[in-house]
């Protein structure tokens, strides 16, 4: 069964970066409630898009009103009340201007967010088309599900944030997974994607859920929860290069989103950002995961001892979720 999701060598690989990265359980990552949502989006057809990246945004449903509480004060101050940020719409002079608060407001919620960022030469690997086919053929055969054989590939690629998290999840959690519009996968929503989703994830979880349930995008709260991995997984497929040396910088051409990869770097704070790479290795045609990260830059960082509290911080505080305790690194400690 351990193929029916994905090569060993990436699901124990995808495994061992989350531990090392992620210790402890769910629980010290967001708290003790038992309801969890990951909120996915994708990023990557680019033709200059040297990766794939599937971005899953982790957060315990019953505290986000305070966060979009913020969200929509915040948009109401820049006169962007009703509209959607996002990476697309990220050279719009009103949302460019709230983009470094808005992505504060984030970091400071306790969360996790996860870029699997899947190195596009291996979709020239020689056996590419007969793994998919022989994945496509497992599904059927052990799950009784038909699923395309595109389907399939992008359902492996789109939970690869569950090996990650599988070691912090609990017996009796509650997942809710939210994939945004999705060409690919969205036709086979309703009656194959749940059921298959069910059965794969017993590959990489050792917890007993006590439910993992899949669905699209049903509100404007999700919609809003959705922006933050379409902003990480829009930013990282337009700047990572392939193959990415250890220790290189990573930045863009486009000073927008060279500026959205600072304001990023904030993920380090109650919400965590932890980017891997699942490089290519053409010539021997395997694929490896590594763990990057984003370090602040000198022209987005915040200050250590700031003069005056930027606008979300003043929300923040206004609505008593955080107390401030002088930016980096203590960062905020909720109440």
């Amino acid at each position: 069964m351990a193929r029916l999701l994905m090569q060993p060598t990436i699901r124990d690989g995808l495994q061992k970066v989350g531990s090392q990265n992620l210790p402890g359980t769910i629980e010290d990552w967001l708290g003790a409630d038992p309801d969890v949502a990951a909120f996915s989006d994708y990023a990557g057809d680019a033709h200059d898009a040297k990766y794939e990246v599937f971005a899953t945004y982790l957060v315990h449903v019953n505290t986000v009103q305070s966060l979009l509480s913020s969200i929509e004060a915040l948009k109401d101050h820049h006169g962007i009340a009703g509209r959607t940020v996002d990476f697309k719409g990220r050279k719009d002079k009103k949302k460019l201007a709230a983009l470094r608060e808005y992505i504060a407001l984030f970091a400071n919620h306790p969360g996790v967010c996860i870029a699997v960022c899947w190195d596009k030469r291996h979709l020239a690997f020689r056996r590419r088309q007969q793994e998919r086919k022989d994945l496509r053929e497992a599904i059927a055969q052990r799950l009784g599900v038909e699923l395309k054989v595109e389907v399939a590939e992008r359902l492996m690629k789109a939970i690869g944030f569950l090996p990650v998290v599988g070691h912090g999840l609990r017996d009796g959690d509650r997942v809710l997974w939210v994939s945004d519009d999705d060409a690919i996968l969205d036709g086979a929503c309703a009656t194959q994607v749940a059921p298959s989703l069910q059965a794969l994830s017993t590959q990489v979880i050792a917890a007993r859920l006590a439910r993992l349930e899949h669905s699209t995008p049903r509100d404007d709260q999700d919609e809003t929860l959705l922006t933050l991995p379409d902003l990480v997984a829009g930013t990282l497929a337009a700047s990572l290069p392939s193959p990415l040396p250890r220790g290189q910088r990573i930045s863009s051409p486009d000073p927008t989103t060279n500026s959205l990869l600072g304001y990023l770097s904030q993920l380090h704070l109650a919400t965590r950002l932890l980017v891997i790479l699942v490089e290519a290795n053409p010539q021997k045609e395997t694929l490896t995961p590594r763990a990057v990260h984003l370090a602040p830059s000198e022209a987005t960082a915040w200050s250590s001892q700031p003069t005056e509290p930027d606008w979300a911080s003043r929300t923040l505080a206004k609505l008593g979720t955080f107390t401030h305790l002088g930016g980096v690194p203590g960062g905020w400690r909720r109440r």
